[in-house]
């Protein structure tokens, strides 16, 4: 049935959009690869140069956690609406047909009425 191969692409597509791969992949490295070295410096700026990358770790953790979040609430719309519309697809004979006699029920109860 071509409706579940384009829904599948359109999950494929969105998947895709929103890096779920390389969000999972990056997850604890630092914030746009924002990270300092520590040779050759002092220990007080060793722990500070340690805090600033940890910093932004935390930072990269909490973006790339929200975004994954949005994600999730995008695909279970998503899902929730394709539900829907292969329920409807299936029912879509039925309901020509039953509105269909319900016109012609209507047409006829208006001639005897």
């Amino acid at each position: 049935m071509k409706l579940i191969k384009y829904l599948k692409a359109v999950t494929i597509y969105i998947t895709d959009m929103f890096s779920v791969q390389m969000i999972f992949q990056t997850l604890f490295l630092p914030w746009k690869r924002d990270q300092s070295g520590t040779h050759g410096l002092a220990l007080n700026e060793k722990l500070m140069v340690w805090l600033l990358n940890l910093t932004s770790r935390l930072v990269g953790f909490i973006v790339k956690s929200i975004v994954f979040f949005v994600y999730i609430l995008f695909i279970c719309g998503f899902f929730a609406v394709s539900v829907i519309l292969i329920i409807s697809w299936f029912l879509m004979p039925v309901i020509i047909f039953g509105l269909f006699l319900a016109g012609v029920f209507q047409i006829l109860s208006s001639i005897h009425g």
